[in-house]
């Protein structure tokens, strides 16, 4: 049985996408009691939920951070020489 969280974490990041997606909804949504969410809690969530779906769907896909990073500071790079 896995009991530690690097155990945890070394069994969910061999998980799908999807997979780790939901897993990654559905702990951050035990993190307060349902009852105590405010208007921007359930929008996260609702949008969360969105992605997900059009992950399991094949309408989207991930993108690194780390390449996402570097797309955005080419892209600063390139504003500020104009």
């Amino acid at each position: 049985m896995i009991t530690t969280v690097p155990e945890i974490f070394t069994a969910a990041v061999s998980l799908s996408d999807g997979d780790r997606a939901a897993l990654a909804f559905e702990l951050l949504s035990s993190l307060k009691h349902p009852g105590t969410m405010d208007e921007n809690d359930a929008a996260f969530l609702d949008e969360l939920d969105r992605r997900v779906d059009a992950l399991d769907r094949g309408e989207t896909k991930v993108v690194a951070a780390k390449a996402v990073e570097f797309h955005v500071h080419q892209a600063l790079r390139e504003r500020r020489r104009k």
